[in-house]
């Protein structure tokens, strides 16, 4: 999954920069096509668009960015996972999401696709630290507290993916489960 989200990046920027240039604002008409909001965050530190959540598509983010959509509907592990999630998030100057966890069987994947201040964003996940870096992918089992924040000045865009664990056998999503 994080050498697919790696090697998918510069597609997704390209398109996620077409949204954010548009003169139309069509980050905030998507973002009104779903109001749904989960408040992890300082109030304004992040905005959301959904790409798909459990199955449902979001039509109109798939006009925008017809190959993300066709990218991620490549994946077994997404697509025939019943606790499938993608969106993008971005992430305001002085964001901070308290910690808070997910429920299993998943992983989640984070993927900066647009971060202008490389070292001034990054997550907890339980003990370990790590920054966001433009186009790489984080890994990890989100069942573990984890947390995020912002220290730059620049907002952040990052897609978050909610896939099968591989050993999730309630599900046909086409991965092994390691030894």
């Amino acid at each position: 999954m994080g050498r697919f989200l790696e090697e998918s990046c510069p597609v997704f920027k390209a398109e996620l920069e077409a949204i954010l240039n548009d003169p139309r604002d069509l980050w905030g008409m998507l973002m009104k096509a779903d109001p749904s909001r989960e408040h992890l965050g300082t109030p304004g530190g992040w905005d959301t668009v959904r790409i798909v959540r459990y199955h449902h598509w979001y039509d109109l983010f798939c006009e925008m960015a017809p190959q993300t959509c066709a990218l991620v509907k490549s994946r077994a592990e997404i697509n025939k996972c019943s606790f499938m999630n993608v969106n993008y998030v971005k992430l305001h100057p002085g964001a901070h999401l308290k910690p808070h966890y997910g429920n299993g069987p998943r992983l989640s994947a984070h993927l900066s696709v647009i971060a202008p201040e490389p070292t001034k964003a990054g997550m907890s996940v339980g003990a370990d630290k790590v920054l966001w870096v433009e186009g790489k992918a984080i890994i990890f089992d989100d069942t573990y507290p984890h947390m995020v924040s912002h220290w730059g000045e620049k907002p952040r865009y990052v897609m978050l993916v909610w896939f099968c664990h591989p050993c999730d056998e309630n599900n046909e999503h086409g991965q092994s489960c390691p030894a």
